[in-house]
């Protein structure tokens, strides 16, 4: 098993923690330890549904080669990781 780390962003707080890689199962992952800096951001929560969404997520799979779909462990999709440019971001 692979550990990696998080890092992101929900526009407004960070999200730290760590990424299991499970090789022995099909598209197999965690999000474990999960830490947010839990600034007070309208909508509050949105921050929440994030972190909840990460801590449920148990496989991933590739909806098309923009969108990456994170599942729980009922195979329902918790979130949808969508690439952006960096265009995007401005």
């Amino acid at each position: 098993m692979d550990q990696l780390t998080i890092n992101a962003s929900s526009g407004c707080n960070i999200i730290n923690g760590v990424v299991t890689i499970d090789h022995t199962k099909d598209f197999a992952v965690e999000f474990e330890d999960l830490k947010a800096s839990l600034d007070n951001c309208p909508p509050a929560d949105v921050d929440m549904q994030v972190l909840i969404a990460l801590e449920e997520t148990m496989y991933c799979r590739k909806k098309n080669d923009n969108e990456t779909e994170l599942l729980n462990r009922d195979n329902q999709v918790v979130m949808v990781l969508k690439r952006i440019s960096t265009k995007q971001l401005k």
